[in-house]
């Protein structure tokens, strides 16, 4: 088929489905829907409709972090070993509290929760995984960079089909997909977790010259826009007037700049206000586990309370220690 045609077709189509008269419509459930659920469909163009599912309901997602840097470290024969042996740990940590387990990749998974309990089903499995990735996946694999962030959020998720008729080779293209900003959010919270984020504001980096016993010397100091500014005199002419004789230039600059860590696990304020609605006799309300984290951990879409937590269960700590050949095995 020649492009111009293609162009055409194309055209035709995502008219039809922007049409006035196209039928959109969602459904209600409780329940995170299954793959084949019927009442999902594709854009159907000849009937003019299209049915999702929408779902209140927590996401999580888990992002192993410097995923490059264990390839490189492991090799190409050794990482598809080591990947699966971490995703088959990973994934059934993901179901013990009733997650659903709705998107693998290279880097990471995606879990969501039926309604009904969902807040508690997610902080829980929150902290089992990372339970297993800190004490667990660390024994049999000691010495490798493996880092996890998790993140989850809660709010209106819409499962929705793309592909009528996948074409031979992508027919995981069929595959439920998952809107909704709770996906997007739970996802950059997961990346934000168990980093290191910086802070800064913007300022002046200030010059001065000096000549003491024939030599020539520079001083520079950081300081704010209102500290600088109260150093210039007024002066009618097009040249600064600064206080200290000494002062021959300034730059813009970035100041005060200081680096603090994420917890490796981050929730919004929406999942910590429905857990304490649903659950509030939970030991992480009573014992405080979740705390409110630094001004410079922030992501996009999102101007709320970001919380985290650094939890593991016991029992996970006190796995006994692998003898040497067991974990290089």
């Amino acid at each position: 088929m020649a492009l111009s045609h293609i162009l055409a077709l194309l055209d035709q189509q995502a008219s039809a489905i922007l049409a006035e008269g196209f039928q959109l419509r969602s459904f209600d459930t409780a329940y995170v829907p299954l793959i084949n659920d019927p009442d999902i469909t594709h854009a159907q163009l000849d009937e003019g409709r299209k049915y999702t599912k929408k779902l209140q309901t927590c996401v999580l997602q888990l992002t192993l972090h410097d995923v490059d840097a264990l390839e490189e470290q492991l090799g190409p024969e050794r990482y598809p070993q080591v990947h699966a042996a971490v995703m088959q740990v990973l994934t059934a940590g993901a179901r013990q509290y009733g997650g659903h387990l709705r998107a693998l990749s290279d880097d990471g998974l995606s879990v969501l929760f039926d309604r009904s309990g969902c807040f508690q089903k997610a902080t829980d499995t929150a902290i089992l995984l990372h339970s297993l990735c800190r004490y667990l996946l660390v024994r049999h694999l000691p010495g490798l960079p493996l880092l996890a962030g998790i993140g989850i959020d809660h709010g209106a998720v819409v499962a929705s089909r793309c592909q009528p008729r996948p074409a031979s080779g992508d027919e995981g293209l069929h595959s439920l997909i998952w809107l909704g900003s709770p996906v997007r959010r739970a996802a950059r919270l997961a990346a934000a977790a168990q980093r290191s984020h910086s802070q800064s504001q913007p300022g002046v980096r200030e010059g001065s010259h000096h000549v003491t016993t024939g030599t020539t010397q520079w001083k520079w100091r950081e300081r704010s826009y209102e500290d600088f500014l109260d150093d210039l005199e007024s002066t009618n002419s097009c040249y600064l007037k600064h206080r200290n004789s000494h002062f021959q230039r300034f730059e813009r600059a970035l100041i005060n700049t200081s680096t603090e860590e994420s917890s490796p696990i981050l929730l919004t304020q929406e999942v910590l206000d429905g857990l304490r609605d649903s659950a509030p006799d939970h030991p992480g309300l009573r014992d405080g586990w979740w705390k409110p984290q630094p001004e410079s951990v922030r992501i996009e879409g999102y101007d709320g309370t970001i919380l985290g937590g650094d939890m593991v269960y016991a029992a996970a700590r006190q796995l006994p220690s692998l003898s040497p050949e067991a974990a290089a095995s």
